[in-house]
């Protein structure tokens, strides 16, 4: 509190001294033009006509060399306020342990990401960062809250914010993890201010811009087939290497998932040629995996239901709709096939996804105990 408090104060001096600044130098050209005035008055009314002009030069030229001396003093008195409070404001960050924290796991994921690094350092790198606590981050982001509220106020330039600030609030704003966790929110309203301002002046001025390409509404959406068995593997290892409880999510097999790939439809959603996360419709037909037969009787021809048998997110996307989108494009499919209801089971505790479905308009129509082996299931259905 101290520093923000310490930072007020500075950014009150600066705006003081420039606001005197210009009342000085009209206060100074007022003068001159009245002096100017009163000479002409007394050359119209005859008095020392000689006098009068010789008094009216002088006085122009004492007022205008006022005026750039009072000028330059103010300047120079400005940028020495301004100057301490650009090292005030930098010592605050850099002596900041907290700040100092989420910085060096930005900063060791932004260096990882430039040279090429293994998938193994940079997951690890990843990991670091997911770990930082919310409020760290929260903190780290504010302080470059208050610099585009002094940039609005005219205490400081955008190029002088760069020159300083450029890399350490970059990697931070165009982190996949940072801008989920936090940006993405809506939160930070002033950051995304900001962003979109520096971003512009960078460009123009042909500067490096730092950190990750993220998506934004760059996201395609692609039907995927058996030359993405690899990637769909590693997405499913992944989310299991984090996921807390088990029961969560059902592992499926190679076989089952180039099966999917193959003979069912997968959507992926894609970012800069990466994976985002993928969702299977699985046409289940008469066997057993048919989840019409667990909540609907008398049922003539199972060709017209189908699963939502998976969906998946990579961890550092989740959070920003990419599940729904999926729903929404797994669903337009089942219609194209005639498929006249849709069915899938979710974990009791998994509360996140089967708010989701509720939200898509599925409805819980009952409870299957030891699916899959050994999980107990919700079975949601919706009309198409």
């Amino acid at each position: 509190m101290y520093f923000y408090r310490r930072i007020e104060i500075i950014a009150q001096h600066i705006v003081m001294k420039k606001r005197e600044k210009k009342n000085t130098v009209w206060l100074i050209l007022i003068v001159a033009v009245i002096c100017s005035s009163l000479v002409a008055l007394l050359n119209s009314m005859g008095f020392q006509h000689v006098l009068a002009t010789l008094l009216s030069v002088s006085s122009l030229v004492v007022a205008a060399v006022g005026v750039i001396l009072v000028y330059r003093e103010l300047e120079m008195t400005n940028d020495i306020a301004e100057a301490e409070f650009i090292a005030n404001i930098n010592t605050a960050f850099v002596t900041n342990p907290e700040y100092k924290k989420v910085y060096v796991a930005l900063d060791k994921y932004q260096r990882l990401l430039g040279c090429a690094a293994g998938r193994e350092m940079l997951r690890q790198a990843e990991k670091d960062i997911e770990e930082l606590d919310n409020s760290s981050i929260s903190n780290y982001l504010t302080f470059f809250e208050v610099l585009n509220v002094l940039r609005k106020k005219e205490v400081m330039k955008i190029s002088t914010i760069d020159d300083l600030f450029a890399y350490r609030f970059f990697i931070a704003t165009r982190n996949k993890c940072i801008y989920r966790r936090k940006i993405a929110k809506g939160n930070f309203r002033n950051i995304l201010e900001l962003q979109e301002l520096w971003e512009q002046y960078r460009r123009e001025n042909g500067l490096e811009m730092y950190g990750e390409e993220l998506c934004g509404d760059e996201v395609s959406f692609v039907r995927m087939g058996a030359p993405y068995l690899r990637d769909v593997l590693e997405i499913q290892s992944e989310t299991f290497a984090h996921i807390e409880d088990a029961q969560l999510l059902r592992a499926n097999s190679e076989a089952a998932l180039y099966d999917c790939l193959v003979n069912h439809y997968v959507v992926g959603a894609f970012c800069n040629g990466e994976l985002m996360g993928f969702g299977v419709l699985y046409f289940a037909r008469d066997t057993e995996e048919n989840l019409a037969q667990y909540v609907r009787t008398d049922v003539d021809d199972y060709s017209v239901y189908a699963n939502i048998k998976l969906i998946i997110v990579r961890e550092a996307y989740r959070g920003r709709g990419l599940q729904k989108q999926m729903m929404e494009r797994l669903e337009a499919a089942a219609r194209k096939r005639g498929i006249r209801e849709l069915f899938a089971t979710i974990s009791p505790q998994n509360v996140h996804s089967e708010n989701n479905f509720l939200a898509m308009g599925y409805t819980k129509e009952g409870y299957v105990e030891h699916k899959y082996g050994n999980y107990d299931r919700n079975v949601f259905a919706k009309v198409l």
